[in-house]
């Protein structure tokens, strides 16, 4: 219902932004990731997002307690580790606080107070020189040992304020499957790769 997109393989349900529509993985169909394109390529605005589930366990089995704290190591660890597999240079990985109103809807659920969530700016460059950013934000399922990812491409010329909001609205879009077994397959170098000519 409302555009909600069913992922069985990611353990969840999903709603992307107005305008997205997901892409086919048939290379790769038992990836832990899932690719959406913005269906106005060229417009203005966030083109392209990547979905992902990790199991904590096997990502960092050192970094299993649950709290905010943990989730930043996560994260930070996570971006640094996915832009060097693009062959990225220069990269520096800010990590601040999701800013989650109480009583917000979460991952199926309503939440009361603090929630495991946090947002990565990956600021970087390409071999050329040209300057990237890219933003992602997490949020963990922490009876379920899950941490989801959304992974925004091509950030650096959007509005910083309206990639906060949409990347916020599709966290909170995010429903957990109890009891579906999910692919556990790590991170590939192609399917991170973001070439900015498929997004332009």
């Amino acid at each position: 219902p409302n555009g909600e997109t069913l992922l069985p393989r990611l353990a969840c349900k999903f709603r992307p932004p107005q305008r997205f529509v997901s892409c086919s993985n048939s290379s790769n169909p038992e990836s832990n990731k899932q690719r959406f394109y913005r269906a106005t390529l060229g417009g203005e605005g966030v083109q392209m997002l990547v979905l992902s589930v990790w199991h904590t366990h096997s990502y960092a089995p050192n970094l299993q307690k649950p709290g905010k704290a943990t989730l930043r190591q996560i994260a930070h660890h996570a971006a640094l580790s996915i832009h060097r597999s693009q062959g990225y240079r220069r990269i520096h990985v800010s990590v601040e606080d999701a800013p989650i109103p109480r009583r917000s809807r979460w991952l199926g659920g309503v939440c009361s107070g603090a929630t495991d969530s946090v947002i990565t700016i990956v600021d970087c460059e390409e071999s050329d020189g040209t300057q990237r950013q890219n933003t992602i934000g997490w949020i963990r399922d922490t009876a379920a040992n899950r941490t989801y990812l959304i992974y925004f491409a091509d950030t650096l010329n959007v509005d910083k304020t309206e990639v906060q909001a949409e990347l916020l609205e599709s966290l909170f879009s995010i429903s957990s499957l109890d009891g579906v077994p999910y692919a556990k397959r790590r991170s590939s170098r192609s399917l991170w790769n973001i070439s900015s000519a498929l997004v332009r």
